[in-house]
Formats: structure tokens, sequence, C-alpha cells
């Protein structure tokens, strides 16, 4: 018993300085995802500089789970977030209120279960999970991304709406351009 605590405190005294160190990649970026409430990033983007990404999700939703697990910890979406996104998170079924503006967002009970009016707001009514939705720097909706994104799927639509390609292009030959080999 002495044994494995030596050893378990050893272990502990070797990796425990270095734990700091995977806080952040060589480039400086985030190695997560800074997710805050929808309050949060209407006050943090008072200055319009980012859109917004948020993830509406249930605790009970697989697919929301998955792309937690692995989508959004992708070092290709992590960076691509930070840089160009505020990210929320909002769970379609929280009891909390929400004020956006003037106007005060609710829990409404629908038979057994319910939903949260901002959800219902951003999705038009379209409940289905894990939805996406991007909003422009003034909280106007870019897009909705109703389902399962794996990171190579949801990374070149981050990157052409965070870089506001969508303005200079369509998204077909966007997305065939980061696929074109480079000569060197």
């Amino acid at each position: 018993m002495m044994k494995k605590l030596l050893l378990l405190t050893f272990l502990l005294l070797i990796f425990f300085p270095f734990t700091h160190l995977q806080a952040q990649t060589p480039d400086g970026a985030k190695e997560k995802i800074e997710w805050m409430t929808f309050e949060e990033a209407m006050v943090r983007n008072q200055d319009g500089k980012k859109k917004i990404f948020i993830d509406i999700y249930t605790d009970w939703c697989g697919w929301c789970k998955k792309m937690d697990q692995s989508t959004f910890t992708d070092p290709g979406i992590i960076a691509e977030m930070n840089r160009n996104y505020l990210a929320v998170k909002l769970n379609a079924q929280q009891k909390g209120d929400i004020t956006v503006g003037e106007t005060v967002y609710k829990y409404e009970q629908r038979g057994s279960a319910g939903y949260h009016q901002l959800a219902v707001t951003l999705l038009d009514s379209k409940l289905k999970f894990p939805t996406c939705v991007i909003l422009d720097e003034r909280f106007n909706m870019l897009q909705p991304l109703p389902g399962y994104y794996n990171a190579p799927d949801l990374k070149p639509i981050l990157s052409y709406l965070g870089d506001n390609m969508h303005q200079k292009m369509e998204f077909e030959p966007y997305k065939a351009q980061l696929n074109r080999p480079t000569s060197n």
C-alpha cells in the first residue's frame, strides 16, 4: 500500500507541473471551445466583432452528446470557433428565463415535456436535435444546421461563414477550392 502511495505521489509530482502546458497549442490557440450562455454572448459581442454559434441541444439527445465528444473537441473546429465565433450552448429544455433586449423567453410545458421559447424561436418551431444556429454579428440568422455534423463537414461551413466568404461566393465552389490540392 505504501509503495502504491509513493508511486502515485511520484507520478503526480512528475506530471502535474506539465498539465498547464496542455491548456494551449503552440500557436497560442485555446484547446477547447469557450462555451457561454446566450446572455453572455450578447454582452461579449457588444463590439459586433464575432458571429454567434449556438449549439441547441437536449440532455437526452445522443447525437448532441456525440457532437460534444467528437466534433467540438476537434482541433480544427476549436481553432475556427475561437477565431470567429462566440460559442453558445442552449439547452432547448432549460427552465430558466433568457432575456434578449426587452423580450423574456421562458420555458413552456407541452404535454409531458416542454421547450424553451428561445429554442423554438431560433429553430422556427422545427425542433430537431442537435441543431446548430449561426447568427451574424448583429444576431441575425445566417444559417441553421439541423442534425449531427462531424468535424470535416462542419469546419468548411464555419470558415465559409466566419470569414464572410458567403458574401463573395457560393458554398460549393468555396468547398471545392478548399479540397483542391496545392502545387508546390
